[in-house]
């Protein structure tokens, strides 16, 4: 059954406290934080096992990766509708093997396969095949991040969290082709992909363990990539050329997994929100965007166990929406604006 919350007011921010559950496992009690309320939750899929978002304004859509019947879910981002799912289970143009990542520039819409090694390339809105990349050089590819560069090419940043055979992260050691860039050129139906570098911390506090979720900000030459590992559970800050600042943020505050990274533009400053998995409640962080400092945090009404997430529409003052994976069953949509007034840090 749809559960549609279009009807309820948008700002029922109303500055409930609520619990953001039980502890997990492990974990310490949670603190209680502000409650937002969702716009609508899409209709419950739990066969698909949804992973990933990621939003086309020409739609406007919001397309979501199902990892379990290996397929690209498109919905209408305005009401969370189903409009249509593509791909099957396979190992050519237009076939998945466990599509995990999603990302959207322009009219391309890339998409990680973790078991089939590569990332493939595809044109909105009828999502023709391009091409692949990364075919015998990623191993298991996770999330991407993707952005135009000032020479009007495309760098793509994909983590790559390859395991022993015991399915254990390897040492720090062999922990340094953790990130691949690559330089993509795309000419009407031609694609042009080169590898430019394979990047990660060998040593100290930027070793990458186990990575998925990465966001890329060009205008601060910084990389955001989210480690997973228990006990470490944080984003390390890297640059675009692959080199670790030192920088980390969310150290001690995520609870759960690090996982999805979006951004609430302000300008040139704006606020990036990390989704905290949490199986009973997901926490969002809100981090602001030129000092990285925490600004605090909120759950939905509903939304948990989160794995990605993604804005549309949501910079400088525009009232658009965080899109969210709840319990890999559905997406929900957040006001931006009411996520940013929960915390004092509306529009001025």
């Amino acid at each position: 059954m749809r559960r549609s919350m279009r009807g309820w007011p948008l700002l029922l921010v109303g500055l409930l406290v609520a619990c953001a559950g039980g502890a997990e496992r492990g974990e310490k009690a949670s603190a209680p934080f502000i409650t937002v309320t969702e716009i609508f939750a899409s209709e419950d899929s739990p066969a698909d096992n949804l992973d990933s978002l990621a939003y086309w304004s020409a739609g406007p859509w919001v397309l979501a990766t199902a990892k379990a019947t290996d397929q690209l879910v498109v919905l209408d981002a305005r009401d969370g509708r189903v409009l249509r799912r593509f791909g099957e289970r396979g190992g050519g143009p237009g076939q998945f093997r466990r599509p995990n990542g999603v990302a959207v520039v322009d009219d391309l819409v890339l998409v990680t396969e973790r078991d089939n090694g590569r990332v493939q390339l595809l044109r909105l809105p009828n999502l023709e095949h391009l091409g692949f990349i990364g075919e015998g050089v990623l191993r298991a590819p996770y999330g991407l991040a993707l952005n135009r560069n000032l020479e009007g090419t495309l760098d793509l940043y994909v983590t790559d969290n390859y395991l022993l055979p015991d399915l254990s992260a390897p040492p720090p050691q062999e922990l340094g082709e953790r990130v691949k860039h690559f330089r993509l050129d795309v000419l009407d139906s031609r694609l042009e992909a080169r590898l430019v570098r394979s990047f990660g911390a060998t040593s100290g506090e930027g070793v990458l363990t186990t990575v998925e979720s990465i966001a890329v900000d060009p205008d601060s030459n910084r990389l955001l990539i989210a480690d997973e590992t228990r006990g470490v559970q944080n984003i390390k800050v890297y640059s675009l050329a692959g080199e670790f600042t030192g920088q980390t943020l969310g150290g001690g505050v995520f609870i759960g997994e690090p996982e999805g990274i979006a951004l609430i533009a302000r300008g040139e400053g704006g606020f990036w929100v990390a989704a905290d998995q949490r199986k009973h409640r997901t926490v969002f962080h809100l981090f602001d965007r030129r000092t990285l400092r925490h600004m605090g945090s909120v759950v939905g009404e509903i939304t948990a166990n989160t794995d990605g997430i993604t804005t549309g529409e949501c910079a400088d003052q525009g009232d658009g929406r965080l899109f969210a994976v709840h319990d890999d069953r559905s997406v929900v949509a957040f006001s931006c604006n009411a996520l940013l007034a929960a915390l004092g840090l509306a529009p001025r």
